[in-house]
């Protein structure tokens, strides 16, 4: 099951997932730390809560900028990013529809 296709299964375990990223990269190996952020993340279904969220752990990052950390979350906010984006065309395409 892929999470983005039942994000309102998740929504009350974002805050959790965002609080438990710095403790999993810091105390499981990189494949273990890896696996679950990828496996877990909500990106694509999130919005500007979330977004800030992951904003504020990349401006608390320390390993540098080519730690997989950085760029994983560098990735979701891209992501959301574009999902905001994807839905705002969405919007306008249907507004534009209905004057039709």
């Amino acid at each position: 099951m892929k999470i983005a296709s039942q994000p309102d299964l998740m929504k009350p375990y974002y805050e959790k997932y965002l609080a438990i990223i710095p403790e999993v990269v810091e105390k499981r190996d990189r494949e273990f730390a890896q696996t679950f952020l990828n496996n877990l993340t909500f990106a694509v279904v999130a919005d500007e809560k979330e977004e800030a969220a992951f904003q504020a752990l990349l401006a608390k990052e320390l390993h540098g900028s080519e730690h997989f950390l950085t760029q994983f979350l560098k990735k979701q906010i891209e992501a959301i990013d574009i999902s905001k984006k994807a839905k705002k065309l969405c919007k306008d395409y249907l507004a534009t529809e209905e004057k039709k």
